[in-house]
């Protein structure tokens, strides 16, 4: 007769699981910006209607979620949310302007490099030197990202470099969230910085909307609609709930040990439903990335081992 499964043992289990699904979640955001792009959309009107749908869904989980003996959230936490909020607004513009110019695919392995970028401002506020781990994992992740986007090809589209600009400034941006923001995010919880840096976001795209669409921007089909629908509740809201509840019952460590399998995810998926191709050579440079980020994520992912 089997012995029962603990508690504690399915309690593990069902964190793998919603991890797993974050990360399945978080890695289809490209796939459904491009699938909306194809059905019409544009990029700004794309974010501004992201933005306002993801607001009062975020509301409704802080309203869920909300402890009774949190921190009280202050005039000067508001403030540095919004400034936060900025941030947030151009890695968004720049994410969905890269997934438009570069495609789902490339533009996540760009964006995957990101936390390179924290250590090297984490550095350089502390003013010391990356460690030589870090030192390593930087330059196999980057000397990879040169094999995977081959600047001696004969044959890329006008905006292809463009787009590698925004994926960059992307993982800049939210690189500079990551570590200024922590603090802030610790204080008053990820569901209230959620909101306060949506709504400052929200504020931005509304009057940048203003100012360049017309009501023609907005006559798109039904279907990308949908498309973006789903990025809100499938990709955004849905699978940072579920992050969020496997960090506090697993760890940050073990969720960002799966979080390494996103961008293989979206660049599968981006090769069956958008026939987005790597060939060997890039396929090559992607496992150098991947294996820098995992090089550099090491002493973490070993505790989890």
């Amino acid at each position: 007769m089997s012995d029962p499964i603990a508690p504690e043992a399915r309690g593990d289990n069902a964190a793998l699981m919603m991890a797993f699904g974050a990360t399945l979640g978080l890695s289809l955001k490209g796939i459904l910006g491009k699938l909306a792009f194809v059905a019409g959309a544009s990029v700004i009107v794309l974010v501004l209607i992201r933005m306002l749908l993801a607001i009062p869904l975020f509301l409704l989980v802080d309203r869920i979620v909300r402890a009774d003996d949190r921190t009280p959230i202050t005039r000067r936490d508001i403030v540095m949310g919004l400034g936060f909020g900025i941030l947030f607004l151009i890695a968004m513009l720049s994410d969905f302007t890269a997934i438009d110019r570069l495609g789902a695919g490339l533009s996540r392995i760009v964006l995957f490099t990101y936390p390179l970028i924290v250590v090297l401002i984490s550095s350089a506020m502390e003013r010391r030197w990356p460690s030589p781990r870090q030192l390593l994992a930087f330059a196999i992740s980057y000397m990879g990202l040169l094999i995977v986007l081959r600047p001696d090809r004969d044959e890329v589209p006008p905006e292809f470099w463009s787009g590698v600009g925004f994926s960059i400034l992307c993982a800049v941006s939210i690189a500079s969230v990551y570590s200024f923001g922590n603090p802030l995010i610790k204080r008053i919880g990820a569901s209230r910085f959620s909101i306060v840096t949506h709504v400052a976001a929200g504020l931005g795209m509304m009057i940048i909307a203003a100012m360049t669409q017309t009501g023609k921007d907005f006559a798109f089909s039904l279907e990308a609609y949908a498309w973006i629908a789903a990025i809100v509740v499938l990709a955004t809201v849905g699978p940072m709930m579920m992050q969020y509840e496997a960090m506090r019952r697993i760890g940050a460590a073990r969720v960002s040990l799966i979080g390494l399998l996103g961008p293989v995810v979206t660049v599968l998926v981006a090769w069956v439903v958008l026939d987005e191709r790597l060939d060997v050579i890039q396929i090559a440079g992607f496992g150098l990335v991947l294996f820098g980020i995992a090089l550099l994520e090491w002493p973490s992912l070993k505790r989890t081992l």
